[in-house]
């Protein structure tokens, strides 16, 4: 009886792993795709504005029954990895409002709860809020505020710029970073499941 309940536990796991696979492999393919479209829509002049790739989100989610986020079309690479939860959420998605602050300013304001952990945001975007300014090849960050009972990692693309940020002691909150200026004609994809189990970003450079 003990060997038959182990080969069936052996079963349950295989059959758990390769339902995760499929997922992960359904997300990939999707997001792939979406850089493919993106490519030919650049490729050929087509028109890429903030209204067509929401389109283009929007049929992808249709099909694919997948949550997709494409664009804007302009974006420096912000995101944030939530230490409480290994979440990362990044600028361009709906875990992250871009609004312009002035010439050569942008506040990007993030949202650190995350609907398909369960969790319930509510989208007050202050966990954290940067405010970004322009100088010359470089940027300025600042980090505004963070309300937030959660402690986040910044990053710019792939740089740390700012660990264990925010929290009930709203760490960091008020410092400045300056990093080299290095993507701001990127369209960020950003593919996942309902159910947070795999997801993709890339970001497709448009080439002038």
């Amino acid at each position: 009886m003990l060997l038959v309940a182990s080969y069936f536990k052996v079963v349950e796991t295989g059959g758990e792993a390769t339902a995760f696979q499929i997922i992960a492999d359904k997300v990939t393919y999707a997001g792939k795709d979406i850089e493919r479209v993106v490519r030919y829509m650049s490729n050929n002049y087509l028109p890429i504005n903030n209204t067509t790739l929401r389109e283009l989100a929007e049929n992808y989610q249709a099909v694919t029954g997948l949550l997709v986020d494409v664009g804007p079309v302009t974006i420096y690479p912000f995101w944030i990895h939530i230490i409480n939860t290994g979440v990362n959420h990044y600028a361009g998605t709906k875990y992250c409002k871009i609004t312009e602050a002035g010439t050569g300013k942008w506040r990007y304001n993030f949202e650190d709860l995350d609907e398909e952990r369960g969790e319930h945001p509510d989208y007050d975007y202050n966990e954290p809020r940067l405010l970004v300014e322009k100088l010359a090849g470089v940027l300025r960050i600042t980090i505004e505020e963070y309300e937030g009972s959660y402690h986040s990692d910044i990053y710019y693309s792939s740089q740390l710029i700012k660990g264990f940020v925010g929290g009930s002691e709203r760490n960091h909150v008020g410092d400045i970073i300056l990093v080299d200026e290095n993507l701001t004609s990127g369209i960020p994809i950003y593919v996942r499941d309902p159910n947070g189990t795999a997801q993709y970003f890339s970001t497709v450079e448009l080439i002038a």
